[in-house]
């Protein structure tokens, strides 16, 4: 094991909840956008415009930041991209009313830059132990 997927686990094995935290946030949110878009919309409960932005996009960018310096350059490269992507989509590309938003070709790029992201954050690699690393961190004393 090496790259992002070692230095993750260094963390967890520290018992650094707060640096785990981060990357499982990231780690969801790319698996999420890198989703088809039946299965990003069968994901979301609701209005897809809302829960998008609320459960993956500010999540993701609030994230990023704290991660940048400790990701590979290649995944670091890809989540500027990714950011960019997610920075340029419109309001038809967002809009309440419309339940085939993930449909928008602006949501194609997004696509691809998740999937290149999580090749160099090993997301592949670390989904399966997401959410019961999620749920350890839940239930970790002080929480």
């Amino acid at each position: 094991m090496e790259g992002f997927a070692a230095t993750f686990w260094q963390w967890h094995g520290a018992g650094d909840g707060a640096r785990v935290e981060a990357p499982c946030t990231l780690l969801s949110a790319l698996d999420f956008l890198q989703q088809d878009a039946l299965g990003q919309a069968a994901k979301l409960p609701q209005c897809l415009a809302c829960e998008v932005q609320s459960s993956v996009l500010m999540p993701l960018v609030a994230v990023m930041d704290g991660l940048a310096d400790q990701v590979p350059p290649l995944g670091q490269q890809a989540l500027l991209r990714l950011r960019a992507s997610c920075a340029e989509l419109d309001a038809t590309s967002l809009s309440c009313s419309d339940d085939g938003i993930f449909e928008h070709a602006q949501w194609q790029a997004i696509r691809m830059d998740a999937r290149q992201a999580g090749l160099y954050l090993a997301l592949q690699e670390l989904l399966p132990y997401l959410d019961e690393l999620r749920d350890a961190q839940r239930s970790a004393p002080g929480r």
